[in-house]
């Protein structure tokens, strides 16, 4: 009888010891992560930090094969530009809307290449965004001399102005041309006044000197009336 207990007893603690084993086993194979597992997870965690965030992408040009400073090699640059799709991307950008600027930076930039009456009557709406369509209303007849502004090259959003390349191109030269009459008139003032300050100048050398010699040639002529006169 002992013995019996005792084989039975065996028994069961094999049959626990076998029981626990898988148990272990099977924790083990639910804890293991495959590499597709962990791929997703990764993933996932990565798609969630950039829906917080506001990312900013760079793309880096190696200037020379060797990375050292002060070299640039422009081949090796143009290369990498052209193989990695950045000109692709700048083609297309400009094939749209390349210029989205705000109402008030755009009427801060442009607004010198319109006539000066028209600006007064455009600046004097209340709102930002009435003064902005006004101003692109006037557009057109101020590109006209450049080739003027192609109905859908310019249109107005909310709070910006999305502009096509060829309209900001010309904007930019009238913007030159303009500015470059301000700098002519601003020459011709500055060279007016400094003309009649050496003027003024001139003047208070000048005018002694001259009274010296109006004085000296008065008495040669009395003294020759005198001479020829009276003796």
């Amino acid at each position: 009888m002992i013995l019996h207990v005792e084989s039975k007893n065996n028994e069961a603690e094999a049959s626990s010891g076998e029981s626990s084993s898988c148990l272990r086993v099977f924790a083990s194979l639910a804890k293991a992560k495959t590499v597709s597992s962990g791929f997703r997870s990764s993933l996932a965690s990565l798609v969630q930090k950039l829906n917080e965030a506001d990312p900013h992408f760079i793309r880096c040009v190696k200037p020379n094969p060797e990375k050292v400073p002060d070299k640039f090699a422009s081949t090796l640059a143009m290369e990498q530009l052209t193989c990695s799709g950045v000109f692709e991307a700048v083609r297309i950008r400009q094939s749209g809307f390349a210029a989205r600027v705000p109402f008030g930076d755009f009427l801060g930039r442009y607004k010198i290449v319109v006539p000066k009456a028209k600006l007064k009557a455009i600046l004097s709406s209340s709102s930002e965004a009435d003064r902005a369509k006004a101003f692109a209303e006037a557009l057109p007849e101020a590109l006209a001399p450049l080739g003027g502004c192609a109905t859908g090259d310019l249109v107005l959003g909310k709070s910006k102005v999305f502009a096509k390349q060829p309209v900001m191109i010309r904007l930019d030269k009238a913007r030159d041309m303009a500015v470059s009459t301000y700098a002519i008139d601003i020459q011709r003032v500055w060279r007016g006044y400094r003309t009649r300050k050496m003027l003024a100048t001139c003047k208070v050398v000048v005018a002694p000197a001259c009274t010296v010699q109006l004085n000296h040639k008065s008495r040669n002529f009395h003294t020759t009336c005198r001479k020829t006169f009276f003796f």
